[in-house]
């Protein structure tokens, strides 16, 4: 089991009044962002994983005077089965396994740009220690 939380405060630097942006949130970093999953160890040498991601809301790409409307806050979840022999290790699984519809990158307000929809992955890892 694990879990991470992140507080970020992105702002603009204050400039007495130099520019109309002074003080406001950066576009794209959202506030507040967690991660959490379980890992399990199955007979075999498999392991499975779950892990979620949530994102608050954040300003769009291109609104720097934060006066358009936030993009909404989402989660994902994602999943990986893997099996290890030595060095050698092999995985499956699934990125967005929910099939979240959501986006990460918006501009101009309306403009959305969608994330990947479910994603099958499969791949192999080779470690070897110096």
């Amino acid at each position: 089991l694990f879990a991470n939380y992140t507080w970020l405060k992105a702002e603009l630097g204050k400039d007495n009044g130099a520019t109309t942006y002074d003080g406001n949130r950066i576009p794209l970093t959202p506030e507040h962002s967690a991660n959490a999953g379980l890992r399990w160890q199955l007979p075999g040498n498999f392991t499975w994983d779950l892990i979620g991601h949530w994102v608050n809301t954040q300003y769009s790409l291109s609104d720097w005077d934060n006066s358009l409307r936030r993009m909404p806050a989402y989660l994902v979840v994602d999943t990986r089965l893997s099996w290890q022999y030595r060095a050698l290790t092999l995985y499956g699984g699934a990125k967005n396994l929910l099939d979240k519809e959501y986006y990460e990158v918006a501009s101009y307000g309306d403009s959305i740009y969608p994330a990947a929809e479910r994603v099958l992955i499969m791949g192999a890892e080779l470690n070897f220690t110096f």
